[in-house]
């Protein structure tokens, strides 16, 4: 009886953990979200509709992010066009917004207290980069950062997009 219970549950399939459809975000329509912003008022993505949207998931406590983060500063200087957004998931959005403050970073930014955001977007790891097209679709992802590479892979994406955008 043992032998043959095995035998049929391994003749079964077995359930994923993270279903394949929802393993990217690639492709599809960007979850959207209204989140509390630094200039006292709200960011709500889907009212960016029609602009490409830089969103960038960072944290006071990571390191990789204090170094990503001027860089996004200047690269959203290059790209006026295109709206950039530095989502804070501290939990205390006083940590980040200290952490800007010493910085003299001069960027729009969400604070995620909750992580409502960012468990929309599954980011595992911190930074976490999606660029968003003008219709709403999610069109890039990048996961880290080094010094060495910068934001090399999100401006040739951002470039690619923005010239096909000019046509």
């Amino acid at each position: 009886m043992l032998f043959l219970s095995l035998l049929l549950a391994s003749s079964t399939p077995m359930p994923e953990m993270i279903p394949m459809d929802h393993k990217t975000l690639l492709g599809r329509t960007a979850p959207d979200f209204e989140l509390k912003d630094n200039k006292g008022g709200t960011f709500t993505l889907s009212k960016k509709r029609g602009k490409h949207v830089v969103i960038a998931f960072w944290a006071s406590w990571c390191g990789p992010c204090q170094d990503e983060l001027p860089q996004l500063v200047l690269l959203s200087k290059r790209y006026p066009k295109v709206h950039f957004i530095a989502v804070d998931v501290d939990r205390n959005p006083a940590a980040g917004r200290r952490m800007l403050e010493r910085m003299k970073l001069k960027i729009p930014v969400a604070f995620d207290p909750e992580n409502k955001a960012l468990a929309r977007y599954d980011v595992a790891s911190m930074p976490t980069s999606y660029i968003i097209d003008p219709k709403g679709t999610v069109k890039f992802r990048k996961v880290g950062y080094n010094k060495k590479d910068g934001l090399t892979q999100l401006e040739n994406a951002l470039a690619a997009m923005t010239r096909k955008g000019r046509k």
